[in-house]
């Protein structure tokens, strides 16, 4: 299963017995609007114990077909959810959520086209979850009640202090009584996203890692991931003095923008933190609003540990440049968030093309280059100034006529990017107006 890559919304579909009768599921409009253009036509839906099912796409339409021999071979008959991830990639990851609301015990198969053997899905690899529903006609409650086959699974497990993690990389500490087999931790949520209760979700979904942190996701009516605003615990915008034993800092080389990147290696200086992941190992890592999950591995000699997985898609992501460097800053007890810092490279060449002048500038927020430096011409000259040593005015002044040009490109990219988003508003208001005509036409038949 794709387990690293860029983070999207996730989604769940409700099964009822009609629907496991059909070959064809529908998809979210929002969902296939936003990551429509990055699937194929064909593509695979990977379960957790290896089954990969061949699926057709239609974007135009919202769906996939193939679904039937799914069905089938899981044996489902209505009442189940498949909770459905994307990673950015070609594939689907499909969980399967019995009607007891807590992930299935995955069957030893796989699809009959395949010719390799089932794999064994335990808590350590990928975790368990399992999904409580919003009350909209109570009040808030503090506690809430695992499905008992989740506690029989994860039970002899959970933490008397589990820390949970939401989408957003806010971080706080819950409890569990093992007594009452109840998590606290409701109210918690509700002060950290700054909410007076639940009603405006509809579900959560609870994934638990099995080391003891609890990951809450949040998704409304539609079954659709609500990606909560919001920034993590750890707020340092500072690239200097990070403390080693929960940061690093890795630089951007040529190596690491081929199209296809063998690894990216974190410096050994960074044992301590490098030292506390596992073998193999995930991060989430935050950058603004945007997440990316990222498979850490060390290497066959232990001494060394790589990023393995998501590089490509984190790097393309943020658009990054040879030379740029990113700080991560840990921003969990269990080491598992990390907020990123950047050092944008920046170089102007003279007419010779001899001298070069690097200047570095930190940013939370996902913003172009171009309009970065724009912003602040005054501070710009200032730092370029007390790097010349005596380089003539004449530098200063082209320098000047760059940042000039760059403020007009952006002044004009601006201006486009308002008009696109105008259009879009409009076609999305006409789809809504033929639907609703549809559905009158349906139900005058």
């Amino acid at each position: 299963m794709d387990s690293s890559g860029l983070v999207c919304e996730r989604f769940v579909r409700f099964l009822t017995r009609s629907d496991t009768w059909r070959n064809e599921m529908g998809i979210p409009y929002d969902f296939c609007s936003k990551y429509g253009n990055r699937l194929s036509g064909s593509l695979h839906v990977i379960v957790r114990n290896g089954y990969r099912l061949p699926v057709e796409f239609d974007c135009s339409k919202g769906n996939l077909k193939g679904f039937l021999k799914f069905f089938k071979d899981f044996n489902l008959k209505g009442g189940e959810m498949l909770l459905f991830e994307y990673y950015g990639r070609y594939d689907l990851n499909v969980y399967i959520i019995g009607s007891h609301c807590s992930e299935i015990e995955y069957p030893h198969i796989v699809h009959h086209l395949q010719t390799c053997h089932p794999r064994i899905v335990t808590l350590g690899n990928g975790g368990w979850r399992f999904i409580w529903f919003v009350d909209p006609s109570s009040s808030l409650v503090d506690e809430i009640e695992p499905p008992t086959p989740f506690i029989e699974r994860c039970g002899s497990t959970f933490p008397r202090w589990p820390e949970i993690a939401l989408k957003n990389g806010k971080v706080f500490c819950g409890s569990y009584s093992r007594e009452t087999g109840k998590i606290s931790c409701l109210r918690s949520m509700c002060d950290v996203l700054g909410v007076a209760d639940l009603k405006p979700f509809y579900m959560l979904l609870f994934t638990y890692n099995g080391v003891g942190v609890v990951s809450v996701s949040v998704f409304d009516e539609n079954l659709c991931e609500v990606l909560y605003p919001g920034s993590a615990t750890c707020t340092d915008e500072s690239v200097d003095g990070l403390d080693r034993a929960s940061s690093f800092q890795i630089t951007n080389q040529p190596w690491h923008m081929l199209s296809y990147c063998y690894g990216v290696d974190i410096s050994t200086q960074y044992k301590d933190l490098c030292n506390r992941l596992d073998g193999i190992d995930y991060i989430k890592v935050k950058y603004g609003d945007i997440f990316w999950r990222l498979q850490v591995k060390k290497r066959s000699d232990r001494k060394r540990t790589t990023i393995n997985g998501g590089w490509v898609q984190f790097r393309d992501g943020l658009g990054l440049s040879v030379g740029d460097i990113c700080s991560f800053a840990c921003c969990s007890e269990s080491y598992s968030i990390f907020t990123v810092v950047l050092l944008f490279h920046f170089a102007v060449r003279l007419n010779d093309g001899e001298e070069v002048m690097h200047v570095g500038q930190t940013s939370r927020q996902r913003v172009d280059l171009s309009a970065s430096y724009a912003s602040d011409t005054s501070k710009f000259l200032d730092d370029t100034a007390a790097s010349l040593d005596g380089h003539s005015k004449d530098f200063v002044d082209k320098v000047e006529g760059m940042i000039k040009e760059i403020d007009e490109q952006s002044a004009i990219w601006k201006g486009k990017v308002t008009e696109m988003k105008k259009q879009a508003e409009h076609i999305t208001d006409q789809r809504r107006t033929l639907v609703g005509q549809l559905l009158d036409f349906k139900n005058n038949i």
